[in-house]
C-alpha cells in the first residue's frame, strides 16, 4: 500500500533514473468529495518492498490532480503536467523545491518525453478557440517559449489520449467519435518564435516613452515627456503566472503605485519584429493589470506597422491580484514590420494609487 485512503483516481506511475517507482495522483484532502490536491510519492526498494515518501505538490483547487501525468528528465528531476479548471499546469522538482508554469489554457492534458530529440516535452490537450469551438492542441519544447501547433478541429476531449515521439515525431492517440491516431508530417516545418522575452538570460532591447508629470486635461491626447514609469521590476518576483523575477512594470517600485499626483502616460515599445508571409501570427503575453479602470486608465497593446501609428489590438481593464495569460491574433500583420506597445493614459490625477500594470514573457510566434 502505497497511501491508505488517498483516493488516487487519477494516478501516473513512472521511473527515476535510478529505477525506483514515482506516482503523481490526485487526492480529495479536505474530504468534501472533489478532488482538490496533486500529491507524489516516490519509493526506495528497502529489501522486502518500498518505503515511500508522500507529498502534496499543489492543493486547495478542486481539480488539481486530475489528469495528472509524470515523467522524469534527464538530470532525473520528476515533471508533472495536470490540469481540469481551465490551465494546463506543469510542475518541475528541482533541487527539493517545486515550481510551477501555466503552460497554456486548456483541459485534460497528456504527455510524453523526448530526450533523444534535444529533451523536448510534448503536452497534448484540448483548447478553446477564439470563435468559441474546441480542438485538439499539442505544446512542445524543452522550455518556455513552447511551440503550439493545432492538432485536429471540431470536437471536445473529455479525456486524455496518448501520446509518443518516434525518430522525433510525435504521434497521438484520442477519442473523436472513435479511436483516432495522429501523427505529425515530418516534413512540416511547424511554428517558430520571432520574438521572446523573459527579462532574464538574454533581455532585449525595448523603448519606451511617456510622461509621468503630464498637466494636459484630460479631453486632450497626452504630451510627451522626459520621464516614464515603466521600468524593469523585481516586484512580485516568485508569484505564479509568469518566469521569476523580472517583468516590466508600469509604476513605482517604492510606493507600488502608479500616483505620480498628476495625469501620468506611458508606452513599453518592443524591438522591430520582421514577419515573413505564411498563414499566422500570435502574440502570448503574461500580465497583472490592476488600475482604475471605466472611462480612464486602460491597459491597451498596440502594433505600429513600419513605424506607423499604433493601432489597438487589445485593452484589458481590472483589478487583479495575479498574473493571467493573453493571446492576441496578429495575423493581419503578417508580411510586415511591426513593433509591440504597451500603452496606458491614466488621462487625470485622481484614484491613481492601484497597483498598475506588470508585462512578462512576451512571446510571438509564427505558423508558415
Amino acid at each position: 500500500m502505497v497511501h491508505p485512503g488517498a483516493g488516487a483516481r487519477y494516478n501516473s506511475l513512472a521511473y527515476d533514473n535510478n529505477g525506483n517507482p514515482a506516482i503523481a495522483y490526485s487526492q480529495d484532502v479536505n474530504g468534501d468529495n472533489s478532488l482538490d490536491t496533486l500529491s507524489f510519492a516516490s519509493g526506495v526498494w528497502n529489501g522486502n518492498g518500498y518505503t515511500w515518501t508522500l507529498e502534496n505538490v499543489e492543493t486547495g483547487v478542486v481539480g488539481y490532480g486530475v489528469f495528472a501525468s509524470l515523467r522524469f528528465d534527464a538530470s532525473g528531476n520528476p515533471v508533472i503536467i495536470h490540469g481540469n479548471q481551465g490551465e494546463v499546469r506543469l510542475l518541475r522538482k528541482i533541487g527539493g523545491t517545486w515550481y510551477v508554469e501555466i503552460v497554456d489554457n486548456g483541459y485534460a492534458p497528456f504527455m510524453t518525453y523526448d530526450s533523444a530529440n534535444q529533451v523536448h516535452y510534448y503536452f497534448a490537450y484540448d483548447a478553446t478557440a477564439e470563435d468559441g469551438n474546441d480542438f485538439l492542441k499539442v505544446a512542445s519544447g524543452a522550455s518556455s517559449p513552447w511551440n503550439f501547433e493545432p492538432a485536429d478541429t471540431g470536437f471536445f476531449l473529455g479525456w486524455p489520449g496518448s501520446i509518443k515521439v518516434n525518430a522525433g515525431v510525435p504521434a497521438m492517440t484520442y477519442n473523436k467519435a472513435g479511436l483516432q491516431f495522429a501523427q505529425k508530417d515530418p516534413n512540416y516545418a511547424g511554428p517558430s518564435v520571432v520574438l521572446f522575452d523573459d527579462l532574464e538570460d538574454a533581455p532585449l532591447q525595448w523603448f519606451t516613452e511617456g510622461n509621468d508629470h503630464d498637466s494636459t486635461r484630460k479631453t486632450l491626447p497626452p504630451k510627451p515627456g522626459q520621464n516614464n514609469l515603466w521600468r524593469k521590476t523585481t516586484r512580485r518576483a516568485n508569484d505564479f503566472g509568469h518566469s521569476p523575477v523580472t517583468s516590466w512594470y508600469y509604476g513605482i517600485d517604492a510606493q507600488g503605485t502608479y500616483d505620480t499626483g498628476t495625469r501620468n502616460w506611458g508606452r513599453l515599445i518592443s524591438p522591430s519584429i520582421t514577419v515573413p508571409a505564411g498563414a499566422r501570427l500570435e502574440l502570448q503575453v503574461n500580465e497583472l493589470v490592476n488600475v482604475e479602470g471605466g472611462n480612464y486608465e486602460t491597459p491597451t497593446i498596440q502594433v505600429s506597422v513600419a513605424g506607423g501609428a499604433w493601432q489597438n489590438v487589445l485593452q484589458r481593464t481590472g483589478r487583479n491580484t495575479s498574473f493571467f495569460g493573453d493571446r492576441v491574433d496578429l495575423s493581419r500583420f503578417l508580411g510586415q514590420t511591426i513593433r509591440l506597445g504597451f500603452f496606458i493614459d491614466t488621462k487625470d490625477g485622481n484614484f491613481n494609487t492601484f497597483e498598475g500594470w506588470y508585462v512578462d514573457d512576451v512571446l510571438v510566434t509564427f505558423w508558415p
